[in-house]
């Protein structure tokens, strides 16, 4: 068992404020960001509204909330995807995607934190090196249809999972008086 210590993130994206904003203006649909399929997209603020705003509570098996990958591409404001997506299984190359675990918004001393958590089991049969991990939130696109916007994504400089073990990640979002 290996522990890589608490890092910083750094990598908030361009989808990130677009959604945001399209909260925050609250006055119709905002273009502007690319969905992880590349694919330039307008976020439905009707949906948001009467749907979800950007869901990230992904259950075992789901493929958005925190995702990990093995792409080294350089990290970006623009970036919209990871650059190669580990999928969930257990077969060469996969990791079992966990649920999500969740802590409320909290006082910690002169910060307001909540976390989410992530756990990704090697089953494989090998190892499989995380290069990459980010965040992919689920919206609506005026379109109605759901779509997945990467918020976050870091890069790990390589994190071994052995077979058999497990990679936790938890993001702490922090905000300081």
């Amino acid at each position: 068992m290996s522990d890589t210590g608490p890092r910083r993130s750094h990598s908030f994206l361009f989808q990130f404020l677009q959604i945001l904003y399209t909260v925050i203006y609250a006055a119709g649909d905002i273009a502007g960001g690319k969905d992880t399929g590349g694919t330039a997209s307008t976020v439905d603020f009707s949906a948001l509204v009467n749907n979800y705003v950007m869901a990230c509570n992904a259950g075992v098996a789901s493929a958005y909330g925190i995702v990990v990958g093995t792409g080294v591409g350089v990290e970006d404001n623009m970036n919209y995807a990871l650059g190669t997506a580990i999928a969930h299984g257990v077969g060469a190359g996969q990791l079992q995607y966990e649920a999500h675990a969740w802590t409320a918004p909290a006082v910690v001393g002169a910060n307001v934190d909540f976390e989410m958590r992530r756990t990704f089991t090697n089953g494989s049969g090998g190892s499989i090196t995380v290069e990459e991990i980010a965040v992919y939130a689920r919206t609506k696109k005026v379109t109605s249809v759901s779509t997945l916007f990467c918020i976050l994504r870091d890069l790990t400089g390589g994190v071994a999972v052995a077979d058999t073990y497990t990679l936790s990640v938890k993001y702490t979002l922090r905000t300081t008086v």
